[in-house]
Protein backbone atom coordinates (compact mmCIF):
# COMPACT_ATOMS: atom_id res chain seq x y z
CA UNK A 1 0.00 0.00 0.00
CA UNK A 2 1.09 3.31 -0.44
CA UNK A 3 1.26 6.19 1.92
CA UNK A 4 -1.33 9.02 2.62
CA UNK A 5 -2.09 11.10 0.58
CA UNK A 6 0.20 9.66 -1.84
CA UNK A 7 -0.42 7.19 -5.25
CA UNK A 8 2.54 4.56 -6.98
CA UNK A 9 1.88 2.51 -10.09
CA UNK A 10 0.36 -0.18 -8.38
CA UNK A 11 -2.21 1.48 -7.21
CA UNK A 12 -2.85 3.14 -10.92
CA UNK A 13 -2.77 -0.68 -11.79
CA UNK A 14 -5.17 -1.81 -9.50
CA UNK A 15 -7.72 0.91 -10.57
CA UNK A 16 -7.58 0.06 -13.97
CA UNK A 17 -8.36 -3.30 -13.04
CA UNK A 18 -11.10 -2.18 -11.23
CA UNK A 19 -12.85 0.05 -13.90
CA UNK A 20 -12.12 -3.28 -16.34
CA UNK A 21 -13.88 -5.44 -14.22
CA UNK A 22 -16.96 -2.72 -13.40
CA UNK A 23 -17.32 -2.39 -16.88
CA UNK A 24 -17.19 -6.05 -17.95
CA UNK A 25 -20.15 -6.70 -15.03
CA UNK A 26 -22.15 -3.60 -16.23
CA UNK A 27 -21.75 -5.25 -19.51
CA UNK A 28 -22.79 -8.51 -18.81
CA UNK A 29 -25.86 -7.30 -16.25
CA UNK A 30 -27.40 -5.06 -19.16
CA UNK A 31 -27.02 -7.96 -21.77
CA UNK A 32 -28.87 -10.26 -19.70
CA UNK A 33 -31.24 -8.05 -18.23
CA UNK A 34 -32.44 -5.65 -20.89
CA UNK A 35 -30.55 -5.92 -24.40
CA UNK A 36 -29.42 -8.56 -25.55
CA UNK A 37 -27.10 -8.08 -28.26
CA UNK A 38 -28.52 -4.33 -29.72
CA UNK A 39 -26.57 -2.40 -28.72
CA UNK A 40 -26.11 1.67 -29.27
CA UNK A 41 -23.25 3.67 -28.70
CA UNK A 42 -25.08 5.64 -25.58
CA UNK A 43 -25.30 1.85 -23.87
CA UNK A 44 -20.94 2.09 -23.94
CA UNK A 45 -20.68 5.39 -22.83
CA UNK A 46 -23.01 4.61 -19.92
CA UNK A 47 -20.61 1.48 -19.20
CA UNK A 48 -17.51 3.64 -20.18
CA UNK A 49 -18.65 6.03 -16.97
CA UNK A 50 -18.88 3.40 -14.81
CA UNK A 51 -15.75 2.04 -15.67
CA UNK A 52 -13.72 5.65 -15.24
CA UNK A 53 -15.97 6.51 -11.76
CA UNK A 54 -14.69 3.06 -10.05
CA UNK A 55 -11.37 3.62 -11.21
CA UNK A 56 -11.82 7.33 -9.82
CA UNK A 57 -13.24 5.55 -6.65
CA UNK A 58 -10.32 3.38 -6.38
CA UNK A 59 -7.78 5.83 -6.70
CA UNK A 60 -9.86 8.35 -4.23
CA UNK A 61 -9.59 5.52 -1.64
CA UNK A 62 -6.07 4.96 -2.05
CA UNK A 63 -4.97 8.77 -1.61
CA UNK A 64 -7.37 8.52 1.61
CA UNK A 65 -5.69 5.25 3.68
CA UNK A 66 -2.13 5.37 4.79
CA UNK A 67 0.26 2.01 4.16
CA UNK A 68 -1.54 0.05 6.97
CA UNK A 69 -5.37 0.59 5.37
CA UNK A 70 -6.42 3.03 7.61
CA UNK A 71 -8.31 5.74 6.30
CA UNK A 72 -7.33 9.45 7.09
CA UNK A 73 -4.45 8.69 9.03
CA UNK A 74 -1.30 10.07 8.45
CA UNK A 75 1.90 7.58 8.72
Amino acid sequence: MSKFLQIDLRDIGKSVAVAVVSAILVFVQQLIKDKGLDWTIADFYQILDIAVLSALAYIGKNLMTNSSGEMLSGE
